[in-house]
C-alpha cells in the first residue's frame, strides 16, 4: 500500500497503532520526510507505549501538513487500492471483493445504496 492508501485506511479505522512504524517507513520510501516520521519508523512497541506511538503519528501528520481524508474520499482510495491489488495479482479476487463489500457496508452513510446493495460505492 502507498502512504496515501494507509492514510485512507487510518481514516476508516482499518490501520492499527502497531502498524504506524511500517506506515512511516513507507512514507519515507515515498519521499516524505519529517523528524517525527523518522522517529516513528524506528519505533518498536517494546520500547514505547501505544500512546507515545500515537503521539508520534499525530506529530508526523501535523509536520507533513496532511489532514486525514474524509470518509468518502478514503473509501474511494481503498476501493481503488483493492481493485488494483486484484488486477496486479497481489490479492485474490475473492479477498478483494470481500474488502470492497466490507467498505460498502461500513460506508453506507456516505455511499447509500442505489438499486443494489453496495452499488453506491461504485
Amino acid at each position: 500500500m502507498t502512504f496515501r492508501q494507509y492514510l485512507a485506511g487510518f481514516a476508516l479505522g482499518k490501520i492499527r497503532t502497531t502498524e504506524f512504524p511500517e506506515v512511516a517507513v513507507r512514507a519515507l520510501e515515498e519521499g516524505y520526510d519529517t523528524p517525527a516520521l523518522v522517529a516513528l519508523a524506528g519505533v518498536t512497541l517494546r520500547e514505547q507505549s501505544r500512546s507515545e506511538v500515537q503521539d508520534l503519528w499525530n506529530r508526523a501528520l501535523e509536520q507533513l501538513g496532511m489532514p486525514l481524508p474524509r470518509r468518502r474520499d478514503a473509501g474511494l482510495v481503498l476501493r481503488d487500492c483493492y481493485a488494483n491489488r486484484v488486477a496486479a495479482g497481489l490479492m485474490t479476487p475473492r479477498s478483494g471483493a470481500g474488502e470492497i463489500i466490507e467498505l460498502a457496508r461500513d460506508l453506507t452513510d456516505v455511499f447509500p445504496d442505489q438499486q443494489y446493495v453496495g452499488d453506491g460505492l461504485g
